[in-house]
């Protein structure tokens, strides 16, 4: 059990209420500030960068409490009246503020296990200088073209990457971006039209009409009604959506 802890309610940038405590480390009291970004654990495997909100001396959570694994700003990013405004804009919009947060800030700024990252191609790496760890990293991304960061950790066996890749970020060789899956899927409408044999031959469709008449009175149907909603009395048939021809047959 710890004494004299120091405790930081930390926003992330998550769609879920609230802030999640943590708890700072000795090693860090003299540099974990409010509005300033820090690495925490989230969930087993997952970490994120948040923004400390508020420095408290006691907490609720319960004894179970993780501890922030680094600080990544030497000077605030986010002032307090930043805050109290994404406080009014989560309410007045009925969201959480991490999402405002999530919507304000860049992915940069908000690096998490998901992150997609990229060399810069705007930036010259040969005039950088780069430790043992940021160059096998950057060796990578070049075979791979973009790599998330838990699959950086992987490459570098660095488990508290992210300040590695904020400093990367900084020296602009690498890019982060935020992973968004696509979820919109186009609505697919399925369409009946006439043969090539039968749209403009129309002896052809004539004796299609005795066939049926004799031996498929369904097919028949069907097929008077598609002319019907085709058009196919004013000139060429039109494409019919199935289900509309479904509905007017059954």
């Amino acid at each position: 059990m710890h004494n004299n802890n120091i405790y930081a309610q930390v926003l992330l940038p998550l769609p879920v209420k609230g802030c999640f405590t943590y708890l700072v480390p000795e090693s860090l009291t003299g540099t974990a500030e409010e509005g300033k970004r820090v690495v925490v654990p989230f969930g087993s495997k997952k970490l994120y960068a948040g923004l400390i909100k508020k420095i408290v001396s006691s907490t609720r959570s319960g004894q179970n409490i993780k501890e922030i694994i680094s600080v990544l700003d030497d000077k605030p990013l986010i002032l307090p009246g930043h805050f109290r405004f994404w406080e009014w804009v989560s309410d007045y919009y009925l969201c959480t503020e991490g999402e405002v947060m999530n919507a304000a800030m860049p992915a940069a700024l908000k690096l998490s296990s998901e992150t997609t990252l990229k060399i810069n191609p705007g930036t010259d790496l040969e005039k950088l200088s780069f430790n043992i760890q940021e160059t096998t990293l950057l060796q990578e991304l070049r075979k791979k073209s973009q790599l998330t960061v838990n699959e950086a950790i992987k490459v570098t066996g660095i488990k508290k990457i992210i300040p590695l890749l904020d400093n990367l970020i900084e020296k602009h060789a690498i890019i982060a971006r935020e992973f968004v899956q696509e979820t919109y899927k186009p609505k697919r409408t399925k369409f009946v039209k006439l043969a090539s044999g039968y749209e403009k031959d129309e002896e052809k469709l004539k004796n299609y009409f005795d066939y049926a008449e004799r031996r498929a009175p369904r097919q028949l149907e069907a097929l008077i009604t598609f002319l019907k909603l085709s058009g196919k009395h004013s000139g060429t048939a039109q494409p019919v959506a199935y289900e509309k021809l479904l509905s007017e047959t059954s």
